[in-house]
């Protein structure tokens, strides 16, 4: 049903390893490796890019599948804008937004918020119990974003988005030995009570007429699940995760030839605590790559990266 647990896989790959940015920013709860795209509402994203295949040697190992990066929606300089949404559906389904987007001409900034419920229906067919509970969601989302030139070449800005959402489910039923039943879906009054929070802060600097280019950028990101059966909490995790990049790039041409070499500097610590235990985790991330285009008839791409894992071995890639 809306809002039940949703996975995004790419060529064959598990969900946890295709990398998911929203406005930036990594927001995969650290426990899970993996974004549910149940919690997503579509109502404020205003782009959606897909590259398929590895990309780990510029983003790590979530992105061994893949990288999808959504963009919200963005602020407009020197304008003004608002608008709100009203849907409404079957299974009592309402869904509502509202906007507000606009600037000044050094300045940008854009927020949203959306408000999606429906009673949903209950799932529990499989087992001959069609009389059960519904299962339905409640999902809040809020968005900001903000950019402000304070020189000519220098540029600071921030993103937040927070989540909130209550969505019902239905246990499976997995006897021992297994029976005809095995599987199937058993009526439950479950939830799970979910709060998202991620936050960037960054700067961007060019010189050499935008010839070479400089990011500085904070990442953080809290994400706490709380799955609830008949008011009893069964499972209970609260994941963060810290990370800091700085990224320098320098385009210059030879000839026909168009470069671009690109070197970075990634640290990053996730922190789960769960029912089942504490885990902690350190990674540092060096990065460097080539982009040519030749002629303007052929592209090459060429990536390394080294990471330092305090809990794992070390990889290049």
């Amino acid at each position: 049903a809306i809002g039940g647990l949703t996975q995004i896989r790419v060529r064959g790959a598990e969900a946890n390893q295709v990398l998911v940015l929203i406005d930036g920013i990594e927001v995969a709860p650290a426990a899970a490796g993996e974004l549910d795209f149940g919690s997503l509402v579509a109502s404020d994203i205003e782009r959606i890019e897909v590259i398929r295949g590895p990309q780990s040697s510029l983003f790590g190992s979530n992105a061994s599948a893949g990288v999808i990066s959504i963009t919200t929606r963005e602020g407009t300089r020197d304008d003004f804008r608002l608008g709100v949404t009203t849907q409404g559906g079957s299974d009592g389904t309402v869904l509502g937004s509202g906007y507000v987007a606009g600037g000044g001409q050094k300045w940008d900034g854009a927020a949203s918020i959306s408000f999606r419920q429906t009673d949903g229906f209950n799932i529990a067919t499989g087992t001959g119990d069609r009389q059960g509970e519904r299962d339905g969601d409640l999902n809040i989302t809020f968005n900001a974003k903000a950019n402000v030139d304070v020189t000519e070449n220098l540029k600071v800005g921030g993103v937040v988005r927070v989540v909130d959402r209550e969505s019902d489910f239905d246990n499976q039923l997995f006897p021992f030995p297994a029976n005809a039943t095995s599987g199937l879906v058993v009526d439950t009054d479950s939830v799970n009570d979910a709060r998202d929070l991620s936050l960037a802060i960054f700067g961007k600097h060019s010189a050499l007429d935008d010839a070479l280019k400089t990011e500085l950028k904070f990442e953080f990101a809290d994400n706490t699940s709380n799955s609830l059966t008949d008011s009893v909490s069964t499972f209970l995790s609260e994941s963060r995760r810290f990370k800091g990049l700085a990224k320098t790039s320098y385009s210059f041409d030879v000839g026909s030839v168009q470069n671009v070499i690109t070197a970075a500097f990634e640290a990053e610590e996730e922190i789960n605590e769960a029912t089942t235990g504490d885990q902690t985790r350190t990674l540092f991330g060096y990065v460097g790559e080539y982009q040519g285009t030749f002629f303007d008839v052929f592209d090459l791409q060429a990536g390394v990266r080294f990471d330092d894992n305090d809990t794992f071995e070390d990889a290049f890639t």
